[in-house]
C-alpha cells in the first residue's frame, strides 16, 4: 500500500514525532525531514493525529517550542497532509497498554 515509486512505509510513534518537533537535528529530526520530502509512505488514522495534537499541548512542550494553538493545528495538519489516512474497525487488545493498541491496527491495517 505504499506510494508509487517508495520503498518505505512506516507508522510514526507520537513520540517520534514530536522530538522532531523539539530538535530538528537527531534521528527524530531527520524522520520529519524524511516524511516533509515523501522519502517514505507515512499511515496514520484519526486517533493518531489526536494524540499527536493532545502530546504538542503539553505544557512542557509548548512552552519549549512556543506553541500556540495555531501552530498545533498546522503541524497536525501537516501529518495529515504528508500520511495515507487509514480507517479501520477497532480490533482486539494487543499491547499490555491498551492506549497502544490502535498504533498495531494501524500497522496491520497499512500492510
Amino acid at each position: 500500500m505504499t506510494e508509487p515509486g517508495s520503498t518505505l512505509a512506516a507508522v510514526l510513534d507520537v513520540s517520534v514525532l514530536i522530538r522532531g518537533v523539539l530538535s530538528r537535528h537527531g534521528a527524530s529530526g531527520e524522520v520529519l525531514q524524511h516524511l516533509k520530502s515523501r522519502r517514505f509512505t507515512s499511515f496514520t488514522c484519526r486517533q493518531h493525529l489526536l494524540e499527536f495534537h493532545r502530546a504538542l499541548g503539553y505544557r512542557r512542550i509548548r512552552e519549549r517550542c512556543g506553541l500556540t494553538e495555531q501552530h498545533r493545528r498546522r503541524l497536525v495538519a501537516q501529518l495529515y497532509a504528508r500520511s495515507v489516512v487509514l480507517h479501520f474497525p477497532p480490533g482486539p487488545p494487543l499491547c499490555r497498554d491498551p492506549k497502544d493498541d490502535y498504533l498495531v491496527h494501524l500497522a496491520v491495517a497499512a500492510g
